[in-house]
């Protein structure tokens, strides 16, 4: 794909001091192109441009011009070895999305499917110090919306955002990974295999430069693009502090839809999400609620169409029963099933081990056991 002939000059902007995507694009529209700004040099300095003086003489620096056009011709040459490619507002490429958002980036670093662009995209974000309950309902919901040809957004962080990429994946389908670093920079660098993954069939993207380090403020601009790239927004898990929340609150200023998992009313780590629900978040439970409340497919009709129906192979005995109906969301260890059921610790272990191999719990470290299916 070639790259669009203004792109270079994009960036070329973004490359100099004092400039960000506001004043980019306030200087492109009144001088028409991105290379007129460029090529303006001295003319600029008496031009009514509603910018400060010392940015009129930032743009006036032919000296300044000249070495972020080398950087940037640079820059362009990385990316093409890395296999990556260059969008500015002018590309077709560009996601359309973003044009309406406030603030929206003046260039793009992408690695993987542009196409994807013109799909239905969900993001699933929340606390990086996840609940397995968190983690575990985060690739849930990733695998029953990519199931339904929904692009799954997240930020490649740890806890919900993994989750949500690798239940996409897992499930064949496409997710989109926004960083709020370089596009060949992995943070954390464990998820380095995983982005390698999802550029393979999905798509990682940045508007930050090759080498940009992951420091911290660049995230809570980054969220903005995890928002503006989709229709609705479902936060899984997430603390009354957590970042998540400023994603929420971006995504209703961009006219997104927010919705939020409940957890225990007791759990620090659904405290966020219950605080989104009071706020007007609407309560979802699967991606049936999404599906329905943005009107794309069938909604729980389309999720019961998925759900495979009960037969001999998950019934349950009346003990089974018993012993998963005290299974709740959050694991339990067997001297709380023993205490719960009244049963002896060798029924307790019989039945565990019956419900495990029906698909319907599984064991985690510690001897904690937890839900896994429906029933």
């Amino acid at each position: 794909m070639p790259v669009h002939p203004e792109a270079e000059h994009w960036l070329t902007l973004s490359l100099l001091p004092g400039l960000g995507c506001t004043l980019i694009y306030r200087l492109v529209e009144q001088c028409g192109s991105a290379s007129a700004v460029v090529r303006s040099r001295g003319r600029l300095r008496t031009a009514p441009l509603g910018v400060g003086d010392r940015l009129k003489e930032i743009l006036a620096d032919e000296g300044l011009l000249a070495q972020a056009a080398r950087q940037a011709r640079d820059e362009r040459d990385r990316l093409e070895q890395l296999g990556g490619w260059l969008l500015c507002p002018e590309s077709p490429e560009y996601p359309p999305s973003l044009h309406v958002i406030p603030d929206p980036p003046a260039v793009l670093w992408c690695r993987g499917d542009l196409s994807l662009f013109s799909l239905s995209m969900i993001a699933l974000i929340g606390s990086r110090a996840a609940t397995e309950y968190g983690r575990r309902t985060a690739a849930r919901f990733a695998a029953e919306l990519a199931e339904h040809r929904i692009v799954i957004v997240s930020g490649a962080a740890y806890g919900i955002d993994a989750a949500a990429h690798r239940g996409a994946l897992a499930a064949g389908g496409k997710t989109v990974a926004v960083l709020g670093c370089g596009l060949d920079v992995a943070y954390p660098k464990s998820h380095a295999p995983m982005l390698v993954d999802i550029a393979a069939s999905g798509l990682v993207l940045s508007e930050y430069p090759l080498g940009t380090k992951p420091e911290g403020f660049r995230f809570p601009a980054r969220n903005r693009l995890i928002s503006g790239l989709c229709k609705g927004v479902v936060v899984v898990e997430a603390t009354e502090k957590s970042g998540s929340l400023i994603t929420a609150r971006l995504a209703l200023d961009q006219g997104r839809e927010v919705f939020a998992v409940p957890g225990r009313v007791d759990s620090l780590k659904s405290a966020g999400t219950h605080w989104l629900i009071r706020q007007g978040a609407q309560l979802v439970r699967h991606a049936g609620d999404v599906l329905e409340a943005l009107e794309m497919g069938q909604g729980r009709a389309a999720f019961a169409a998925v759900m495979p129906p009960e037969d001999g192979a998950t019934a349950m005995t009346e003990k089974e029963r018993l012993v998963w109906e005290i299974l709740e969301v959050y694991p339990q260890d067997i001297d709380t099933l023993v205490r719960k059921t009244r049963l002896a610790v060798v029924d307790v272990h019989g039945l565990l081990l019956q419900l495990e191999l029906k698909g319907l719990i599984r064991q985690l470290p510690g001897q904690l056991y937890e839900r896994t299916g429906t029933a």
